[in-house]
């Protein structure tokens, strides 16, 4: 007999009920993975179905996995239909791909060997991929076969990325070979044209379930429409509150008109969370109520912990951000688990840099450290070309980045010239331009990029650091390459931040120092890492501290974000639930940019919808900045130290002599006097 002693009434009634559709609406942290463990668990026990006639569906082969041990573990049976969508499609196309002339044994290729095929293809057919790149052809064709579309069945304005569509399915095709996307697609096709088969997967599955059913697209929601049939017992489980990957195909309207989809819909709501203090699941209330198109959920705590107060903290720049975060971690006790959550990767740079300098111990989650990033990395190797004629590696890198038309071969030519004659690869292609002695395809891309190497250096010498490297960025068309491609949004913004650290630096090659020392800092072995990641990538997860960042209008909600406000909002829903027990949520009132100037900054509106009587503000840093500043005045800088102001600019700006930093413009809110 199950005991189901353990469940509060509204999970007891979610497993109890197995007639019918019915949606369980499970906010963060109801115990939703309970609810379908033990809903598969009673299915078995009762006899009610056997392991298999049950199809359970999630979206990750570790929640598959989990939840097959635990109803291992209360019922001594495991289903046979467990699995993601993808998986479970699989089976599914494996036993009737001769329907659609397909084999049986097709093998699934990565995403590594689907840029492979992508770019053989470009290469095949002269397609140029400055104008659109191998990934975001990926991403196009990813995205109709989200949609459930094959190549003939695409209306898109840019018909070479249809054509490369078609190219790339009749390559896998001929090959034997599928992917991902493809899985979906082909059953789907196989259900439609042969209606037997489709009746047969109907009659064999008595009930159906799915997990995270917010983040169900098109052909996923299709495809769980077509296999529940007439039967019509389904459980879908998931919140539309926490919908927050449409950037990937996810449709929250799967779930906000599941009960128009299966008429006769019942609808239980999971409102006892286990996880959060009430205060925080007020603050995440307070956030999501705006949001009009919605399922109303009002999550009680049942959390036995003391409540904290939920800290508003609004610093001077993102710099005192990071400090202020760095100075409360070395707070808290190192038996606690602490995550800082991001918006977008940009917003890693400062944080790595404040955590290194206050030695505390952390982790990039998710994502890839900021001067590791591969535009960080062209962008240093352009400036290590300019400034060092010898460094071969810096050269090689950025020599066809954007494309110059410079193949393998030519490199092997230029490479073995070098080593012939005992000079850098700067000078063997030089002396191969100047003998001409390169194809003539390659020829003038080379010439503007060897004499432009020569010029750009003296931009060093005539212009801020900043500045030189903003003005090679934009010369080399390196800059032209990112804005041009739509899906390289994160890319530009990454440059952008790289080039307010720059701005940081009078010397660009203490600046290249610095990016050195921090690219070879290690990480400590310790229990305590503080953990650092976006948003997206600590879905699911919970932390007995969060700490989140830059809550600025135009980075959470991001300008990006605001044609789509209502997913914004639940993103910064998802970030406030992480936390168990400690929320710390901040702002800038002004942003550096890369010309070392302060931008004033509005708080974030979520941070502004957030009811007054639920935070304690506060600020950082504390000491007070003068009214009226004078030429000739001793103040004190944060960072920089002591200083002398120099004049008085527009905009409450001062020019600031420091002794160990030189001239700086500043902001009088950064200044004090004391």
């Amino acid at each position: 007999m199950l005991d189901l002693s353990i469940l509060n009434p509204n999970q007891k009634e979610a497993v109890l009920n197995t007639k019918g559709p019915l949606l369980v609406l499970a906010g963060a942290g109801t115990g939703k993975t309970t609810v379908i463990t033990y809903k598969i668990a009673h299915l078995l026990a009762q006899s009610i179905c056997t392991p298999n006639n049950i199809l359970a569906v999630t979206f990750t082969n570790k929640a598959a996995y989990q939840m097959q041990d635990r109803i291992m573990r209360l019922c001594g049976q495991k289903i046979n239909y467990l699995g993601t969508f993808h998986s479970t499609a699989l089976r599914i196309l494996r036993t009737h791909a001769n329907l659609i002339d397909l084999a049986s044994n097709l093998t699934i290729i990565d995403y590594p060997d689907q840029i492979k095929l992508i770019k053989n293809i470009y290469i095949d057919h002269n397609f140029d991929n400055n104008k659109l790149d191998y990934k975001a052809a990926h991403h196009l064709i990813t995205s109709w076969k989200d949609l459930n579309l094959f190549p003939d069945q695409v209306d898109h304005h840019d018909k070479t990325a249809v054509a490369i569509y078609k190219h790339y399915q009749d390559r896998l095709q001929t090959a034997n070979l599928a992917d991902f996307g493809d899985i979906l697609l082909y059953v789907n096709k196989i259900f439609d044209q042969y209606e037997s088969v489709l009746r047969m997967y109907q009659e064999q599955f008595d009930y159906i379930l799915v997990d995270e059913y917010q983040d169900t697209n098109k052909i996923q929601y299709e495809w769980v429409r077509k296999i529940a049939g007439q039967k019509q017992n389904i459980c879908c489980v998931g919140d539309d509150d926490q919908s927050i990957y449409s950037w990937r195909g996810a449709q929250v309207s799967n779930i906000l008109g599941f009960h128009k989809d299966f008429p006769n819909t019942q609808i239980i709501t999971l409102s006892n969370n286990y996880r959060s203090t009430q205060r925080i699941l007020d603050v995440a209330q307070s956030i999501i109520s705006n949001n009009k198109d919605r399922y109303d959920k009002n999550l009680k705590s049942s959390a036995s912990h003391a409540t904290n107060p939920i800290k508003l903290v609004c610093c001077t720049n993102s710099g005192s951000e990071a400090e202020f975060i760095s100075q409360e971690i070395l707070k808290l006790s190192h038996d606690s688990s602490v995550a800082v959550l991001v918006r977008t990767n940009f917003q890693t740079r400062i944080l790595e840099d404040t955590f290194l300098r206050n030695r505390i111990n952390y982790k990039i989650i998710g994502t890839t450290r900021f001067y590791e990033l591969k535009e960080v990395k062209d962008v240093l190797a352009y400036i290590r070309a300019t400034l060092n004629v010898n460094d071969d590696i810096a050269l090689e890198r950025i020599i066809n980045v954007p494309k110059r038309g410079i193949g393998d071969a030519s490199m092997a030519k230029f490479r073995a010239n070098a080593s012939d004659h005992g000079i850098s690869l700067h000078e063997s292609i030089k002396m191969m331009l100047d003998a001409g002695s390169i194809s003539k395809k390659g020829t003038t891309e080379l010439e503007k990029l060897i004499q432009g190497l020569e010029r750009w250096k003296k931009y060093f010498m005539e212009l801020k650091a900043s500045e030189a490297v903003e003005k090679i960025l934009e010369e080399s068309g390196y800059m032209l390459m990112l804005v041009q491609n739509t899906f390289e949004q994160g890319k530009v913004d990454n440059v952008k931040e790289l080039l307010v650290t720059i701005g940081e630096y009078d010397d660009i090659y203490k600046f290249l120092e610095h990016a050195a020392l921090v690219n070879e800092e290690k990480e400590e072995d310790s229990d305590f890492v503080v953990k650092v990641m976006t948003v997206h990538g600590a879905k699911g997860l919970e932390f007995d501290t969060v700490f989140l960042p830059n809550w600025n209008q135009g980075i959470f909600p991001s300008s990006k974000g605001m044609s789509n406000l209502a997913e914004e909002r639940r993103v910064a829903y998802v970030a406030v639930t992480r936390a168990k027990y400690n929320l710390y949520i901040s702002y800038s009132t002004y942003m550096k940019t890369k010309d070392n100037y302060y931008a004033p900054q509005s708080p974030s509106q979520f941070a502004l919808e957030i009811k007054e009587d639920l935070l304690v503000k506060d600020s950082f840093p504390s000491f007070a900045s003068p009214s009226k500043l004078n030429p000739g005045m001793k103040i004190f800088h944060k960072i920089f130290g002591a200083g002398l102001v120099v004049k008085e600019l527009d905009y409450s700006k001062y020019e600031v002599a420091f002794k160990d930093s030189g001239i700086k413009v500043i902001h009088k809110d950064f200044l004090s006097t004391t």
